[in-house]
């Protein structure tokens, strides 16, 4: 199994009911993508220094990440958050799980 892991900084003016938006978003990707096996997104800590979203998903194989990067409905949860998120500066990383 492997993890992968997204954090999203937010951009200066997104504000606490956007980003609560884009948690409510994020959280549609295990039921458009039923090969996640694992799955959490939060906020950050507001004392943490970093305002961003953290997701966390898990999948049973490289090929089920691979597929999971190429596929449509989770490229378009991308594209609805992306007004908030600045994905110019996530950070992308898989591990074990």
């Amino acid at each position: 199994m492997l993890r992968h892991i997204f954090i999203g900084p937010t951009f200066p003016d997104c504000t606490e009911g956007s980003l609560s938006g884009v948690v409510d978003t994020l959280n549609e990707l295990p039921t458009l993508v039923p090969w996640i096996r694992a799955f959490s997104v939060e906020q950050t800590l507001d004392w943490s220094g970093i305002r961003a979203i953290v997701l966390i998903a898990e999948f049973d194989s490289q090929a089920d990440w691979e597929r999971y990067m190429h596929e449509p409905k989770h490229l378009a949860l991308g594209d609805r958050i992306k007004d908030f998120i600045d994905l110019s500066k996530m950070t992308v990383v898989q591990t074990q799980a």
